[in-house]
């Protein structure tokens, strides 16, 4: 005669428990196993091309930007020039002649922007004159240029 022993519900559960944890450990059950601490080398490398990438256009930004003050370092320099040739014409230092104006002091690391008088109009006492400043800036030629009025008695 066969013996049928039955066992309670957590009896059995706990022996179906038991049984999967040493299959586990043996290797038996392919069970998702927890994630371990750390990147991936596809994770690393995503990472440091992003921030290869970051990095470079960070670089060209820095430069475009050095670019740009000393193209506004130049024009300064320039309307300096300009201001200058004004105030010496308003003076009368200067005879109103078209030509370039020479003698101006050169602050600056960079040669001085050459200052151009344009006689207009030379009525009796009031004269129309466009003063020029001619400068460059990486090889690129730049004009700034104002346009006055002067007074000789």
């Amino acid at each position: 005669m066969i013996r049928v022993h039955q066992a309670s519900p957590a009896a059995a559960r706990q022996t179906v428990q038991r049984r999967s944890d040493t299959l586990e450990h043996r290797g038996h059950i392919a069970t998702p196993k927890p994630r371990a601490n750390g990147f991936t080398l596809l994770e690393t490398t995503m990472a440091l091309a992003v921030l290869g990438t970051a990095l470079l256009l960070l670089i060209a930004v820095s430069f475009e930007v050095r670019r740009a003050l000393e193209r506004l370092d130049a024009r300064r320099e320039a309307l300096f020039h300009l201001e200058m040739a004004h105030e010496t014409l308003r003076a009368g230092e200067v005879r109103l002649e078209s030509g370039p104006l020479l003698g101006l002091p050169a602050p600056g690391n960079r040669p001085p922007p050459q200052v151009e008088i344009e006689v207009i109009d030379s009525g009796p006492r009031l004269q129309r004159v466009v003063l020029r400043s001619l400068y460059s800036v990486h090889g690129n030629p730049h004009e700034l240029a104002l346009e006055t009025l002067v007074y000789r008695p």
